[in-house]
């Protein structure tokens, strides 16, 4: 979705659907389960439990005043900690669909879905193949001045469904409110954001709704000052 500074080298899913939570359970195959705050097994010798926060802080890494998430995504310790985290505080929220916005997005929120056992709506953004009937909307500009058009297929959302969004980063929250806007056209009720880094802050999260994060932009640089 959005995230500072942070370049998206990849677009990929050329021709997504909507995948229910039994075709992502077969395609992803992540084996993952509960645990509040995410904790992973206890490494031997050392003596601790890290958290998927911990996690995030070892890998997360500034490239010339740029954030770079992708090393969580290669460490499976690191990703099955993340993936719980932001499953966690919506486990018992009724979660019937998960929505995430490309690329990112797609990743973690195809896996938080299958964590929460429920179905994926992915957001497309440009002019990507997308068959069917869809819900449009061009985002206001984000940090970068940029708008974007994003898209969710109407058959994806059911009435009566409740969905939430995942992402890695919420910066401006401009995405997260077209998104919101999206389901709630097609039927859909809309029970909040889970990222990895929040930098909306408490303002922002009004037409957003209630935003779940590992951390804090302000914690990041507090722990990571060398970002830009």
């Amino acid at each position: 979705m959005v995230r500072h500074r942070l370049a998206k080298p990849w677009s990929g899913l050329e021709s997504p659907r909507t995948f229910d939570s039994c075709i992502l359970r077969e395609t992803l195959s992540l084996g993952l389960g509960r645990g509040f705050l995410a904790q992973v097994p206890q490494q031997e010798g050392l003596g601790v439990t890290r958290t998927a926060r911990d996690l995030v802080l070892e890998h997360f890494t500034w490239l010339g005043g740029h954030a770079d998430v992708w090393p969580v995504f290669r460490d499976a310790e690191a990703l099955e900690a993340v993936v719980k985290a932001l499953s966690e505080p919506f486990r018992d929220a009724g979660i019937t669909a998960v929505c995430g916005v490309e690329s990112r997005g797609f990743l973690l929120g195809a896996a938080v879905a299958v964590e929460l056992g429920a179905g994926f709506v992915p957001v497309r953004k440009g002019e990507g193949l997308f068959p069917g009937l869809k819900s449009e909307r061009t985002t206001a500009p984000d940090y970068r001045r940029l708008r974007h058009r994003l898209r969710m297929q109407r058959n994806s959302v059911r009435p009566g469904d409740r969905l939430m969004l995942v992402d890695d980063w919420i910066e401006t929250g401009q995405q997260a409110v077209a998104a919101r806007d999206m389901v709630e056209e097609c039927g859909g009720r809309w029970a909040g954001c889970s990222v990895i880094v929040d930098q909306l802050g408490p303002e922002g999260h009004v037409p957003v709704g209630p935003v779940r994060a590992l951390l804090s932009y302000d914690e990041l640089l507090a722990v990571r000052p060398d970002g830009p």
